[in-house]
């Protein structure tokens, strides 16, 4: 993996709510936003799901992690999903 691919890697993987969208998305291949991706119970739902569709999912997109049908709201896992997902599961600690 080159210098620039793990940046962006790392940049996707900054987010905590980024982190939990990739998550999901190891253990089943699609998502509804926001209703499938866990939300945090200490947050505000309505920031954070405008927060998912406007800031995290767009840019997990942008990078092929995830593709995104902003008419249904539906993840699924994207082109690049393979090369993050090694990435995501090696620097998480997973409690599953």
């Amino acid at each position: 993996m080159d210098e620039q691919a793990l940046d962006e890697h790392l940049e996707a993987l900054a987010s905590e709510p980024r982190r939990r969208l990739l998550l999901a998305l190891v253990d089943r291949p699609t998502l509804g936003v926001p209703e499938d991706v866990i939300l945090r119970s200490d947050a505000d739902d309505e920031h954070e799901e405008l927060a998912l569709r406007h800031c995290h999912v767009p840019k997990l997109a942008d990078h092929g992690y995830v593709e995104w049908d902003r008419k249904s709201g539906e993840l699924s896992r994207g082109p690049a999903f393979d090369s993050i997902e090694r990435v995501l599961l090696s620097v998480c600690a997973l409690d599953r």
